[in-house]
């Protein structure tokens, strides 16, 4: 276990050396999302004067969603640099090492983790004090809201986690990229779902993505609420133990 514990270390650290050396995937995605808050507080200003709208503005409305929007338009990054490790002959290599095979995968998943936190944080420190976004849960639930895009983050991934192994193709993974949109939006990103049509709601209740955002939104409006947090990681759980199975069933047929 010790060896394990630090193979993963080393291999998720040579990951992140990986990622700072492409700043641009690192910054787009904070780019973009932070793009569509300031556009889209101001082409939506009015919905907030709607009935049964919960919020003070939209912009306070849409903060927590691109939250989880960092993650979601990085998600796979490892999994792309995992495909490239086999394109170069690095990950022959790697099986030819004495190390424990699951130290390759859990490197990969535990450098996104990492990442995934340090663009939440400094996303959140972005939204708060240069826009002016209010925070009832302060420091303390930034942290946790980066905790939880983690575990969120590291679940999603397994999905092109997935199909990158099982196709052994970059290009295949990054075709499930346009997935992240149908999921924000039929969830409460951009609408609370008191305000939307019937059909939609149904999915709505059914959508992970809900549940995640919820738990932001809560934190940014009311402070520290178990209820939406617990829903937050119960959801995150659920999905990443379907998502990362799979990428681990694909991961050891690759292996053999």
């Amino acid at each position: 276990m010790k060896n394990v514990i630090t193979e993963t270390y080393y291999l998720a650290l040579r990951s992140l050396k990986e990622t700072l050396r492409i700043p641009m995937s690192i910054i787009f995605p904070i780019l973009i999302p932070l793009m569509q808050l300031l556009i889209f507080s101001q082409v939506f200003k009015n919905v907030s004067n709607l009935p049964g709208f919960t919020a003070g503005s939209y912009l306070d409305y849409q903060a927590p969603s691109i939250i989880l929007m960092t993650v979601m338009f990085s998600a796979g990054n490892s999994a792309f640099a995992m495909i490239l490790d086999l394109d170069t002959g690095f990950f022959d290599k790697l099986l030819l090492a004495p190390i424990s095979r699951i130290s390759i995968l859990l490197g990969r998943i535990s450098a996104e983790a990492i990442r995934i936190f340090a663009q939440t944080i400094f996303m959140a420190i972005i939204i708060t004090v240069f826009i002016g976004v209010d925070n009832k849960s302060g420091v303390p639930g930034i942290v946790l809201m980066g905790i939880l895009n983690s575990l969120f983050g590291v679940a999603y991934g397994g999905i092109f986690y997935f199909v990158a192994l099982k196709t052994k193709n970059a290009q295949a993974a990054q075709a499930m990229f346009p997935i992240t949109f149908p999921l924000l939006f039929f969830s409460t990103a951009l609408m609370p779902k008191a305000l939307l049509p019937d059909w939609v709601k149904t999915i709505v209740s059914a959508n992970p993505v809900s549940y995640i955002i919820e738990a932001y939104r809560s934190l940014f409006t009311k402070g520290f609420e178990s209820g939406p947090i617990i829903d937050a990681v119960t959801f995150s759980i659920i999905m990443g133990i379907v998502t990362l199975s799979l990428t681990w069933h694909a991961f050891k047929k690759l292996v053999k």
